[in-house]
């Protein structure tokens, strides 16, 4: 609270001390004008040498004291003396005082409105938190005497927001269970949260009582899952859900894949050609951003049906670029408000509106893309798919999915509203381009630091004469390769979550209605007890052989029935560009880059921000 009126009490300041400053600087260019004819003033003051030199010199009291001077001689003198005594240049003088007194006069009025605006802004803030600190406590009973610890925060009203919206948030949840084990309770806001590393409990909850934990923890900030008419697959629940992830797996299907490897193939050769052009030898490359060109041009022609690769300068891709900035810390930024204090966004909705959100554009672009008659040029596509169960008449698409959801037994409806669409592939391409570029940056990064494994895996991936859907299907040790690099970094993980539809009970805890469910894949990856002594080490020959337990307790993608629906498109893309990678370069370390730098982003995922390679070519002698 102290850091949050301190905050406030800074704004204010800043904006009266502007409009103060702004008048005075006014006057001060005014004085330095008219010094020339002071005389027809009668002001003594200005005929005075030494105060000529300190205008000039820049002297700020003396020049304080002649803007009083000043003003008080002018409005002495009378409207006949001024006529009769002011000549041309003094005339001038007056014009620019005139002049500048209404510029200045100007701004001082957009810096009361700011004022203004501030301080309504602030009083319906200290609104919002007074009303929250009553909810606050009643939230928290929810999740005392249920079995588990609980995170004793010292802020009463952010509980652990800040450390969740932290840039090291997935380290802070593996600090947090050292301390409290692997199943505790937090605060985020008046938020009741459980967080858990236990594979049993993941188990339960994402698999055998599905039914009770649908839905995924809701954004406040965003629109309703059930009534908003455009909504995608990660933030549907229930009925809704179902019914959008039945119809879009159809894009995803085998028979489907491999019509999409022809154009996924196509991207990944003309990344090569312009990857060639870029390398210096012994130079050292980031290769996250070329990653980031060549993932978002894929899901582009895949998902929209794009005709033709463009990979520099994509406008959408800096679109999206904006929305994946570091995350901000919720203090002193107030917009925390309307992601954790649902309950009073409900009836403030206009307080914690964004504007200028870069998603607006390009969910803007998307619609122009869906309402096309060309779609049908891309009969691969996800949107091709998607687009034949169009129905735009059809309003029965709200559904309360408040309470438990047998989905088995849900009747899917072959209908799409136009906005689940664009939505959807908004998702997809958002999600699909991002994730993945991180993963190869990863394993490039790991693979240059590891030469015998890249040596072991080119061997494996040198013995294809061809790189084909059927051939990269057959390459376990790279399949490995690409697993390992997703445990050591579940880069997606803290999007991991689920909402409790009704109390029950898991082992020993009480999961009680609305609580949600924040799965701690960071910690569950480096268990030492699931993974060994070695879990900090690069070594893809742990999935050769997998136990039951490390099966289960590999979450990149999730788990359950809400496991990410892009995850074999993911495999088969990442394949075909180490494949294609490989056959041409080899990774090198980078001194540059002696560890990677990870840090959350405000969509939910963990960047690598620096992670450095040399792309070295293979001689013909290797190759062959």
């Amino acid at each position: 609270m102290r850091r949050f009126f301190a905050h406030l009490r800074s704004a204010v300041a800043q904006l009266n001390q502007d409009y103060s400053e702004s008048r005075r600087t006014a006057l001060i260019d005014g004085a330095e004008r008219v010094m020339v004819d002071s005389s027809a003033l009668h002001c003594p003051v200005f005929e005075c040498p030494m105060c000529r030199q300190s205008i000039s010199s820049g002297n700020h009291f003396i020049k304080n004291y002649l803007v009083d001077s000043l003003l008080q001689s002018i409005c002495d003198i009378s409207q006949k003396e001024k006529e009769s005594c002011i000549d041309s240049n003094l005339k001038l003088s007056f014009q620019f005082i005139s002049r500048k007194f209404s510029e200045e006069e100007e701004k001082n009025n957009i810096l009361r409105k700011k004022y203004e605006e501030e301080r309504i802004r602030s009083r319906r803030y200290f609104i919002l938190l007074i009303m929250e600190s009553a909810l606050y406590r009643k939230a928290w009973n929810v999740i005392r005497d249920c079995g588990f610890p609980v995170v004793q925060s010292q802020n009463w009203l952010l509980g652990s927001l800040e450390l969740m919206k932290s840039h090291t948030a997935h380290w802070e949840l593996c600090k947090l269970t050292r301390k409290y084990g692997r199943t505790y309770g937090l605060m985020q806001g008046s938020y009741p949260t459980v967080v858990t590393s236990d594979p049993k409990i993941i188990h339960e909850i994402c698999i055998k009582q599905f039914n009770l934990f649908h839905s995924r923890i809701i954004d406040p900030s965003g629109s309703h899952p059930d009534t908003a008419y455009e909504v995608h697959e990660f933030a549907a629940r229930g009925e809704r859900w179902k019914r959008i992830r039945s119809l879009t797996s159809k894009a995803v299907s085998s028979e489907n894949l491999r019509q999409l490897f022809v154009v996924i193939k196509d991207s990944v050769k003309r990344f090569i050609m312009d990857l060639e052009e870029e390398i210096i030898d012994s130079k050292a490359l980031e290769l996250h951003p070329y990653f980031q060109r060549l993932t978002f041009d894929v899901i582009s022609r895949c998902c929209m049906g794009r005709p033709y690769s463009c990979q520099r300068a994509d406008p959408n891709l800096k679109l999206l670029l904006k929305k994946f900035s570091p995350l901000k810390r919720c203090i002193p930024d107030l917009n925390w408000i309307s992601s954790m204090y649902s309950k009073l966004c409900t009836y403030f909705r206009s307080a914690p509106h964004l504007d200028n959100d870069p998603i607006a554009s390009y969910t803007n672009h998307l619609y122009r893309v869906v309402s096309m008659d060309t779609v049908d040029q891309g009969r691969s596509s996800f949107l091709y798919f998607m687009k034949r169960m169009e129905d735009n008449e059809w309003n029965d698409w709200a559904v309360d999915a408040d309470g438990p959801c047998d989905v088995s037994s849900i009747k899917i409806i072959q209908k799409l509203t136009r906005g689940e669409i664009v939505n959807q592939c908004r998702f997809l391409s958002s999600a699909g381009f991002d994730t993945t570029a991180n993963t190869l940056t990863y394993l490039t990064y790991l693979l240059a630091n590891n030469p015998e494994i890249q040596d072991k895996l080119c061997q494996e991936i040198l013995t294809l004469d061809e790189i084909t859907f059927d051939n990269i299907q057959n390459l376990d040790y790279l399949n490995c390769a690409i697993m390992e690099t997703l445990r050591l970094f579940p880069h997606a993980s803290l999007l991991q979550s689920r909402v409790c539809a009704q109390q029950c009970k898991i082992g020993p805890y009480t999961f009680k209605e609305g609580v949600g469910v924040i799965f701690d894949t960071w910690t569950l990856h480096y268990d030492h007890e699931i993974w060994g002594n070695d879990v900090k080490e690069f070594r893809p020959d742990r999935f050769l052989n997998c136990t039951a337990v490390q099966k289960r307790s590999w979450m990149a993608f999730g788990a359950g029935p809400r496991q990410c629906i892009g995850m074999r498109f993911a495999f088969i893309e990442i394949k075909t560009i180490i494949c294609s990678l490989l056959k041409k370069f080899r990774f090198r370390k980078s001194e540059n880059t002696c560890q990677v730098h990870l840090s959350l982003r405000e969509m939910g995922t963990v960047w690598p921000d620096f992670a450095e390679v040399i792309l070295e070519k293979r001689i013909a002698e290797y190759l062959s």
